[in-house]
């Protein structure tokens, strides 16, 4: 074999993969089976172990950019919120959403600082196709843009029950989607468990076992 070909062939993979990350995750089965439900509202719930937020990331992602490898979803341009608790927990979710994001897709004014997150009072992330994620918090008081159209929620940790009630208002218009991943120990969870019950929200638990 050629060395210097394989070395050659070794560095374009290595650029790709930090280009385009998410062509390289391997994902695991509740991972999968999550982002290939097409319901109007999903929930995947599990330990901080299992992945949760990078398949909220990547799903995000996907729909941002008309790439889903697993469903049909909106042509792009759309715009997705991706709904965290508190700024602090903002911080880690962006963090793993800039890991994934595909840097050549992104508008230069899109800035992501380690420790501080995307730029704004109310960051966004712009792809150059004209698909934007904003990134919210459910301590804010508000989540602002009462008359916004959303294409895909992704909420990171349960909300009280008015925000989601306010946030499946926002994707009515557009027969848009809710994507759910949470950790359920230390909140009140009894209005999401009565929607899984009643067949409104699709359930994918993710035991921490050595296959997920």
């Amino acid at each position: 074999m050629n060395l210097a070909y394989l070395a050659s062939a070794v560095v374009a993979a290595k650029e790709r993969a930090e280009l385009r990350p998410l062509d390289f995750v391997r994902w695991t089965p509740p991972q999968r089976a999550w982002l290939a439900d097409p319901a109007p509202v999903k929930l995947m719930r599990g330990g901080n172990q299992v992945g949760k937020t990078y398949a909220q990331c990547a799903e995000i992602i996907w729909r941002c950019m008309g790439t889903h490898p697993l469903l049909e979803t909106h042509e792009p341009p759309i715009e997705a919120w991706l709904i965290t608790h508190s700024w602090e927990q903002s911080i880690a979710v962006c963090s793993k959403l800039w890991e994934l994001l595909p840097k050549d897709a992104l508008t230069p004014d899109t800035v992501y600082t380690t420790g501080k997150g995307f730029r704004g009072k109310t960051p966004i992330v712009r792809l150059k196709n004209g698909s934007l994620i904003r990134i919210k918090t459910t301590n804010q008081g508000t989540l602002g843009l009462a008359s916004a159209t959303i294409h895909y929620v992704g909420i990171d940790e349960p909300p009280p029950p008015s925000v989601f009630s306010e946030l499946s208002a926002r994707v009515l218009r557009s027969s848009g989607t809710i994507g759910i991943t949470l950790t359920p120990v230390g909140r009140p969870v009894d209005w999401l468990r009565d929607l899984v019950e009643a067949g409104t929200v699709t359930d994918h638990p993710a035991p921490l076992t050595v296959e997920n």
